[in-house]
């Protein structure tokens, strides 16, 4: 609606002020990325149907797959002055994963620590410990109580005091899915 509404508005000539004009681009700007993630995790949950029945996922350096990620992500979050430190092991052994499904895992995961930590450093994190590989995405965040955690990891589920805040409640769902695509387990470990 803000998309249809701004651009409506700058196609029939009703603003003239060029920093208002410079701002309604922004708002476009922000809005269609917004509605290109949403778009882009519904895509993402039908597709896991498809994975799953494949039961294939091909074997590849998820060191190097979590870097490219990165740096794919970074000047996004730089914008929202999110400032991400790495700490990627490179020894690790080679893993079946899905790009895509790895880079929607980060890229959520981020993304919520944009929103609810609001600016500085994130640590991700990859490295092996015991028979485990383990994935962190670690903010300054409040934190979740413990009784929200399973519900927040169901669809269109969001928290409490996140009103003033855009998403459609599938981030985390998603996550939890792609892990369990992955045989993998996602956990939220963090209180208030």
């Amino acid at each position: 609606a803000l998309i249809r509404m701004y651009a409506e508005t700058l196609y029939l000539g009703r603003i003239k002020d060029p920093e208002r004009i410079a701002n309604y681009h922004k708002v476009i700007l922000r809005e269609a990325e917004r509605l290109s993630g949403m778009i882009q995790n519904v895509l993402a949950f039908a597709r896991l149907n498809h994975i799953e029945s494949a039961g294939y996922l091909p074997k590849g350096d998820l060191s190097q797959t979590v870097l490219e990620i990165l740096d794919e992500v970074k000047p996004n979050m730089e914008q929202h002055g999110v400032e991400i430190h790495a700490e990627i092991a490179t020894t690790l052994p080679l893993l079946p994963h899905e790009k895509e499904g790895i880079a929607r895992i980060l890229w959520n995961l981020l993304d919520n620590a944009a929103k609810y930590a609001g600016t500085g450093i994130v640590n991700v994190n990859l490295y092996q410990k015991d028979n485990w590989i383990r994935l962190e995405v670690i903010d300054n965040g409040p934190g979740i109580a413990v009784a929200e955690r399973a519900r927040l990891m169901r669809p269109f589920e969001r928290g409490f005091d996140t009103s003033a805040l855009k998403g459609s409640g599938l981030g985390l769902a998603l996550v939890t899915q792609i892990a369990e695509v992955h045989e993998a387990i996602f956990s939220l470990e963090t209180a208030p």
